[in-house]
């Protein structure tokens, strides 16, 4: 399938608060460089029933970054970053995705909000 094939038939849309699918933003604390980082997650529900996630990095130039794998048992969602070596845990609970985010040994809490 073409890529905008699948582009297309991402379905971004949520029911609920607890729906996983949308647009999701939080800041990184990059604690020992002293950075703020703003973290974008693109999140949609594809026809076989699985998700496809993405991540931006909003103050690094935007580039989109697809996971290599999502898991989402509710309200449990694993989601990796195998080509940045990095991954996140968390749990979505009323519109807010909380846990941490793993890149290079190091774990740093990081909580995504809904974008509306």
């Amino acid at each position: 399938a073409k890529e905008a094939d699948i582009e297309m038939q991402k379905d971004y849309s949520h029911t609920g608060p607890n729906d996983l699918p949308g647009h999701w933003q939080g800041t990184l604390e990059v604690k020992q460089a002293s950075v703020k980082l703003r973290l974008g997650l693109n999140i949609a529900k594809l026809p076989d029933g699985k998700f496809s996630c993405s991540m931006v990095s909003i103050d690094q130039g935007g580039a989109e970054i697809p996971a290599s794998d999502i898991q989402f048992a509710p309200p449990n969602l694993r989601v990796e970053w195998s080509s940045v070596g990095a991954s996140y845990n968390g749990k979505l609970e009323n519109n807010k995705l909380s846990g941490a985010f793993r890149q290079a040994g190091t774990a740093m809490p990081l909580v995504f909000e809904r974008q509306q």
